[in-house]
């Protein structure tokens, strides 16, 4: 059975170390994956975004090739679901975003919620947009 579910993937940098200092800003890279995309979420997502003050300072709708998808998720080759975790990143575009702001960061993941969407609650992004669950299709992923 194939599972469906809205997918982020977020990759986070600081600007500065990782001690809070008030006024400098961060950025999160965030990841909206294909089946986000198809189910026409990315406007609600970035809305969400922006509604807690982020600034959006890049968007790209890109399809990942195998060799981006072999660097991004490297230390899960060996698992058994890797072939079909390929199979789901590959099937269509995905939205690539960069969000600005303070503590975004951590704001971010809080967003998101739990990476296990059956656990996330409600008012975060897999708590809201996850139809079902699967190990590799989560609508959003922290990194």
């Amino acid at each position: 059975m194939r599972c469906f579910c809205i997918s982020i993937s977020l990759v986070n940098r600081k600007l500065n170390s990782y001690i809070d200092i008030p006024g400098v800003k961060e950025r999160t890279l965030v990841a909206v994956k294909p089946d986000g995309v198809q189910r026409r979420l990315v406007g609600q997502i970035i809305k969400r975004f922006e509604q807690r003050g982020f600034r959006l300072v890049g968007l790209k709708m890109v399809q990942v090739s195998e060799e981006l998808l072999d660097q991004h998720y490297v230390s899960l080759h060996k698992k058994p679901f890797y072939p079909s975790l390929l199979r789901y990143m590959t099937s269509g575009p995905v939205v690539a975003m960069v969000w600005e702001g303070h503590n975004v960061v951590k704001s971010t993941r809080m967003l998101v919620g739990d990476t296990n969407s059956t656990e996330a609650m409600p008012g975060t992004l897999r708590g809201d947009f996850s139809i079902h669950v699967s190990r590799f299709q989560i609508v959003v992923m922290g990194f």
